[in-house]
């Protein structure tokens, strides 16, 4: 096959990705990759370079040339950049969200904290518990799991210790302050990491995934790919300018990829 011209190598990888386009609509599952699937199908002539690399660096074994298409496939899916943008906004928001709840968790430690003297000072009494037991057991009230494996547990440890044991809600509440404020923002998956290694966004962000996606995938990591599988600097500029479905005008070429693999090197490994 790889001496073969490279149309069949065409209408080969194309016979890959139709399969997978038909496995997923049989399934019902994932139409946004069968999107994709259909955009790489539609500009193939400009995935030729791609598909003959793939065929030569992966020794024509098929799983590994399936599992190559399927990381681009997935990749160009979920990591695109109008789905990063989101992702971003996300992560801004959720920074506002801890900034506000240290704040308001400091201000209410410090109301808890008033209240509590007034209880002990003033010839007056809020009707308000400072027994943090009692407080989770109220909490808990439909909490069913709590009902019948931890309830019991806690009313004998909460008779047995007095207030004086416990932390006081004060303590509690300003914990909770503090937590947000010291709290790290944390991508829950290594390719989005990746791809948000920098704070400013571009189409990069898909090819910074794209390389975090075969690492993953590396035989290594228990996936068909062989241990430092990369595709040239040209093949991945034809892949992101195909995936993304890039206008002439948007369309970038080996030197960019070589710039970003350089800028990132200790970044992110690429």
């Amino acid at each position: 096959m790889a001496s073969e011209p490279k149309t069949n190598l065409r209408e080969y990888c194309r016979s890959l990705l139709l399969k997978e386009k038909q496995d997923r609509e049989d399934n019902n599952i994932l139409p946004s990759e069968c999107t994709i699937i259909d955009i790489l199908l539609a500009r193939q002539l400009e995935m030729a370079c791609v598909y003959e690399e793939l065929y030569g660096k992966l020794s024509g074994n098929e799983l590994a040339i399936k599992m190559a298409l399927s990381v681009i496939v997935s990749c160009a899916t979920f990591w695109r950049p109008e789905h990063l943008k989101e992702v971003r906004e996300r992560k801004k928001e959720l920074c506002e969200v801890n900034q506000t709840i240290e704040k308001l968790a400091s201000e209410l430690a410090m109301e808890l904290a008033h209240r509590s003297h007034l209880n002990e000072v003033a010839r007056l009494w809020s009707d308000t518990t400072d027994d943090i037991c009692e407080l989770i057991e109220r909490a808990s009230c439909d909490n069913q799991h709590f009902q019948m494996f931890l309830k019991e547990d806690l009313m004998y440890l909460g008779s047995r210790f007095d207030t004086k044991y416990w932390p006081s809600l004060e303590s509690i509440v300003m914990a909770i302050s503090r937590d947000a404020d010291g709290a790290e923002i944390i991508t829950k998956d290594n390719l989005t990491a990746a791809a948000l290694v920098s704070n400013r966004p571009s189409n990069a962000d898909f090819l910074r995934a794209l390389y975090r996606g075969f690492d993953n995938h590396f035989l290594s990591h228990g996936g068909g790919l062989p241990d430092g599988f990369r595709l040239s600097d040209a093949a991945m500029a034809s892949v992101m300018n195909c995936a993304l479905n890039l206008r002439p005008d948007q369309l970038i070429d080996a030197e960019y990829v070589k710039g970003l693999r350089q800028r990132d090197r200790e970044k992110i490994k690429i």
